[in-house]
């Protein structure tokens, strides 16, 4: 639908991430307010692995509440990924549902009004992480190795014409699983 995301070769409009994304890390917080719980999900980089995650940041091994998270919320439509150690190199990255709050090895990448959220997400399954760590003994990423990222702008009523189809097809994949389900649940009643 845009093309090649490094070639442009539809020749779209291009503007550096640091220009039309907010970047934001996580935050450290004392362990005993870690699992408070509360309404907000505190999201570490292992609960990328929780299933159900694997797209969308839907549930988190810890729970905090809103004074907690403070200023450290991700808003929603917020691209997570890991940024310090070995999980760099996992090159996972997920898109907040709803607000978050997030730990320190966490950094969030939020569209302003120029980028939709899911072509942001999309744009990142390209980005190899492992190549913008800063080589240190421990791989950490920062915001200056992301500002610079240079991400194609096409209009957006087609990136919101793309959110849509993606979502439709979120749905779809959903129901197929979701129909599955219910039907091994039968063949085993049926079985026994």
């Amino acid at each position: 639908m845009f093309g090649d995301p490094f070639l442009n070769n539809k020749k779209w409009e291009t503007i550096k991430i640091g220009e039309c994304c907010s970047l934001k890390s996580g935050n450290s917080l004392p362990v005993d307010k870690e699992n408070e719980g509360g309404k907000v999900l505190y999201v570490k980089v292992g609960d990328m692995n929780i299933q159900g995650n694997e797209k969308y940041i839907t549930k988190s091994s810890h729970m905090v509440s809103e004074n907690t998270a403070g200023k450290g919320v991700f808003d929603n439509g917020t691209v997570i990924f890991p940024k310090r150690g070995g999980a760099i190199g996992t090159n996972k990255k997920r898109l907040t549902k709803y607000p978050i709050c997030a730990d320190l090895n966490i950094m969030g990448v939020t569209p302003k009004n120029s980028i939709n959220s899911d072509y942001l997400y999309y744009y990142f399954s390209f980005v190899d992480l492992g190549s913008l760590n800063n080589g240190s003994s421990v791989p950490q990423i920062n915001n200056k190795d992301i500002e610079p990222l240079i991400i194609q702008k096409p209009p957006m009523e087609l990136q919101n014409k793309f959110s849509k189809l993606v979502n439709q097809a979120d749905k779809q994949k959903f129901n197929k699983v979701l129909n599955s389900l219910k039907y091994t649940e039968n063949m085993l009643k049926y079985k026994c």
